[in-house]
């Protein structure tokens, strides 16, 4: 969704009084930061998004590092998201941040993060 159609449907959904939507449209969310979508996530950032690390799928931190994104990486780190939180389910088992990032092979990634725990 492009910022044109992302502001029509937020405007719409405050017109009707959409709190749900709302959020889901403006918080974080793992397709933006997968994407690249560098300025995006700054602005959602900067408007008060959400972190959403409910589910791996939903973390914009594990979606910057899908993407292989360092930038967003950072970026989310330095407003505070979870790096330590643990997702198991049927492809992980206790894996945190610096361990999806080893195994998809995003060393760099991996190493800035590991820097960032010690």
């Amino acid at each position: 969704m492009d910022q044109k159609s992302l502001a029509k449907e937020i405007r719409s959904a405050i017109k009707n009084g959409k709190i749900e939507i709302v959020e889901n449209l403006i918080g974080v969310n793992a397709e933006a930061a997968s994407g690249g979508h560098i300025e995006i996530v700054k602005l959602l950032l900067l408007s008060g998004a959400e972190l959403d690390v409910s589910e791996p799928e939903r973390n914009p931190l594990f979606g910057a590092i899908y993407g292989g994104h360092l930038d967003i990486v950072k970026l989310l780190v330095e407003h505070g998201i979870d790096i330590h939180i643990l997702y198991n389910g049927t492809s992980m088992r206790n894996m945190d941040a610096i361990a999806f990032a080893t195994e998809l092979g995003q060393n760099e990634i991996a190493d800035l993060l590991k820097k960032l725990t010690e």
